[in-house]
């Protein structure tokens, strides 16, 4: 079944994504940390 046919595959990909975003992809911006812990350790 298609993702964006199914609103909750669809909903549950983004929350993972947003997850993964925020806690374990390193942002050069970020000095090659996560959001999660760059708002740590200010």
């Amino acid at each position: 079944m298609d993702i964006i046919h199914n609103k909750r595959l669809f909903n549950q990909a983004l929350v993972d994504y947003v997850n993964f975003y925020n806690t374990k992809r390193f942002h050069k911006s970020l000095k090659k940390k996560t959001p999660i812990q760059f708002i740590i350790d200010k």
